[in-house]
């Protein structure tokens, strides 16, 4: 609250209590494309991340004392701390291929991506499969994983606050080391 001991003013600069982090968020507080979709009738939507900030925003006392940090890029050494270099190469292609032929493209729904090569296993088609990669589906992760990253790196901090909230798409905590699943794309929690 900024009081001091006596309840008067602290002369220590106030710390926010906690962080808030995520590529849909702008300084202005106004969400942007993340560049992951949507795709019509799939059930991870930017929808999901407007409603977590329409909450929060409703929460004033909340919302006030969350410090929003600017998106940051996870590089490939980042990424490769959870999983493998061939897992990366084949979101590559497969963000690759999306941006040729201006379509989504469905990880496989068993075994990794880079299963007997880069994107070999791909279907254009989402039956039975739910974790899909666009165009930008890979650079909305690299900003998420670089969010949280950010965040751990300001918790840690002596001076740091104690919690962070990261807003992210695409999530990432049912993808494991050489496999996307779930809607996950990379691992942005591990």
């Amino acid at each position: 609250s900024g009081r001091g001991p006596g309840g008067g003013a602290s002369t220590e600069a106030a710390v926010p209590k906690a962080l808030l982090a995520g590529p849909l968020l702008q300084a202005a507080e106004v969400l942007q494309e993340d560049g992951h979709g949507p795709l019509p009738e799939h059930p991870e939507g930017p929808n999901r991340v407007a409603a977590c900030v329409t909450r929060l925003r409703s929460r004033k006392h909340l919302w006030s004392v969350l410090r929003k940090l600017p998106a940051r890029r996870a590089s490939d050494a980042e990424l490769q701390l959870c999983h493998d270099k061939a897992h990366i190469v084949g979101l590559e292609k497969l963000a690759e291929m999306a941006a040729q032929d201006e379509k989504p493209h469905f990880v496989p729904a068993h075994g990794p991506v880079c299963l007997g090569g880069p994107a070999q296993e791909v279907r254009s088609d989402d039956e039975g499969d739910d974790t899909y990669v666009t165009a930008g589906s890979l650079e909305a992760a690299r900003s998420a994983v670089g969010g949280l990253l950010q965040i751990v790196d300001e918790v840690m901090a002596e001076k740091g606050p104690r919690c962070g909230f990261a807003l992210c798409r695409p999530p990432g905590h049912h993808a494991s080391k050489n496999h996307s699943s779930g809607f996950c794309l990379v691992n942005n929690v591990a």
